[in-house]
Formats: C-alpha cells, structure tokens, sequence
C-alpha cells in the first residue's frame, strides 16, 4: 500500500509568497491521492517581524496554515504533520569560514520532527547557524534537509550540518538545478528528497515522498526519512 506525502508545503496564511488557502490546499491533495502533507511554511526573520504581540502570539500566527489545514484534512483521511522551512537570516558570523560564507547565501532548510512546544520553548530558531541547528536537532529528535541548495543565491551547506537535501525541488517557477543538488546528495551519503515547493495550484503534487508504511506523527516521519523507507515522487520529466 502507497502512503504518499508532500513534503515542501506552503499556505497563504502564512507563507508571503503562499497563495492558496490551507484548507483548500490539504482538500487538493487528498483528491490526488496523498495520505498526508508537512506544512513547511517559511519561518524566517522577515516573516516572524510581519506577526505582532510576543513569542507565544507570534507562533500562534505562525502556526495559523498549519491548524488551517489539520483542520480541513483530517476529517478527509489526510495526516496533516508540523516542519518549518527554516532561513538562518538572524544568525551572526562564528569566526568559521565555512559557516561564515553561509550568511551570504538565502540558504533554506526544512526541519521534520518540531512540536508546537517546542516552538514556544526555542524561540526565534532563525538566530543559529547551521553548526547549533545541527546541535539542537540531534538533542530534540528533529531531521534537517538543505532544500534547493543549488538555487541561485544559495550555496550547499557542509555535509556534516545536515541530514540530508531536496534533490527533487518541483517549484516550475525556480530552476532548482536538481541534478546538482542529486550530486552533492550522493557525493556525501545524505538522505536524498523530493518535494512539490507548493505555493500556487500549478505546483500541486509534483513531488514527495512514497512511504513504505503509514506515517501517523512526526516520530515514525523522522524514523522513515533516517532508515530511507520512501521512493521519491517526481511528476516532472528529467529531474533527479
């Protein structure tokens, strides 16, 4: 049995760049066949300042597409799961040259495995570099994913500092350079993935992920993503 996810998820609530309401969205999906989707909406700096009132107010906002679509999916069968699609624009130079040359970049990492609390506890996560994301993520369970790293205005984050890389980005509006990303995947043993980047009705289901069983929470996502129980889907010809 096929229990297709999307993976890189977008809402208007939320996402700037977001046009299609979350309820409509997860309803789109499980008319297509998904069991399930990760809301990944952007949680940046610049997107955090655009929510008013204090840390706990701000995630509620943040959290808006992602109750949106639990909301409205749920009751259709579709799993509806919690990521961040995460942008390190708060973070300072360490004084690493590696990390140093990130902070030029418009890096972005999507992170499976965060609760609602822990939201609340670690607060504005868009002040670390990738070396305390990698930390943090270790200590609280989480899988970390560089999407698009080769995007333009983006570089591929040292290996050690993830778990592994969107090599199918379906975005049609973005060249991704899959291929690349597919190379730098394999060239150091990460777990390769695939996702839709849905953020208008053209994107919708292009990618994914194929589980080898059901995925009812974010624990037994993140324990499939680590064993590599998935086949990725990709409905645009000629990506990786």
């Amino acid at each position: 049995m096929a229990y297709p996810f999307e993976m890189h998820f977008h809402t208007d609530e939320v996402s700037p760049c977001g046009n299609v309401p979350a309820a409509e969205a997860a309803a789109a999906y499980r008319r297509e066949g998904y069991a399930g989707v990760v809301v990944t909406d952007h949680y940046a700096a610049y997107n955090f300042a655009r929510f008013p009132g204090d840390w706990d107010t701000k995630v509620d906002a943040y959290l808006a597409g992602y109750r949106a679509a639990k909301a409205a999916g749920e009751p259709l069968g579709l799993t509806v799961l919690l990521g961040l699609e995460l942008r390190l624009d708060g973070a300072e130079k360490t004084g690493e040259p590696a990390l140093d040359a990130l902070r030029d970049s418009i890096n972005e990492y999507l992170v499976y495995g965060v609760t609602e609390e822990q939201l609340r506890r670690y607060p504005a996560l868009y002040t670390l570099d990738e070396k305390r994301l990698k930390a943090l993520a270790e200590q609280l369970g989480w899988f970390g994913a560089q999407s698009h790293p080769c995007r333009s205005g983006m570089r591929p984050c040292p290996a050690a500092y993830l778990d592994g890389v969107e090599v199918m980005n379906g975005n049609p509006r973005h060249n991704s350079h899959n291929e690349d990303a597919a190379s730098f995947c394999r060239a150091n043993g990460l777990v390769g993935l695939s996702g839709s980047d849905f953020h208008e009705w053209e994107d919708l289901a292009i990618g994914g992920l194929d589980f080898a069983g059901p995925v009812p929470d974010s624990a037994t996502l993140v324990a499939r993503l680590r064993a590599g129980e998935f086949v990725r889907i990709c409905a645009q010809k000629g990506d990786a």
